[in-house]
């Protein structure tokens, strides 16, 4: 009878404690992406008296852009990222059908935001033309944790 008792009173208890600890706490954080922003230099105003390293960035929409930068901001939860987290960046471009992918894949584990920048050279965007849609997604073992779309991503060509 006593054993009853015991068993009877501890199960309830493992129960209601079990239940009494918020979900975040066994929940782990994913990743967040909290910005993608775009920059773009202009390479023909490059000279030996104006060096690239010194030449301003313009922002985007500029109509003699050379080299555009796009810059992806990224959180990894709050405990990090494993290693092999990868950060993607698609992106279409003006004359090309077709989608084109950089990534940047982290081999050690992240902790605290990151900032994976993607560099489009000026001969890829002579060929294709300037960037017109992106999406930036984190993906770990092939699952995908994050993802951010440009507003003309979804946009049918």
């Amino acid at each position: 009878m006593r054993l009853r008792v015991l068993i009877s009173g501890v199960v309830p208890l493992a129960v209601v404690l079990g239940g009494a600890a918020p979900p975040e706490v066994f929940a782990e954080e994913a990743p967040r992406i909290l910005k993608v922003t775009h920059r773009v230099r202009d390479s023909r105003r490059e000279s030996p008296a104006l060096m690239p390293s010194r030449l301003d960035t313009a922002p985007a929409g500029t109509e003699n852009a050379g080299t555009e930068w796009f810059y992806v901001y990224w959180a990894p939860g709050r405990d990090g990222s494993l290693p092999g987290t990868v950060v993607t960046f698609e992106f279409r471009q003006a004359f090309r059908p077709l989608i084109r992918t950089l990534f940047i894949q982290y081999p050690f584990k992240v902790k605290g935001e990151r900032c994976a920048t993607f560099e489009i050279a000026e001969s890829t965007i002579r060929r294709g033309g300037r960037v017109t849609a992106w999406r930036v997604r984190i993906v770990r073992g092939g699952r995908r944790l994050a993802e951010r779309t440009s507003e003309s991503w979804s946009q049918e060509r």
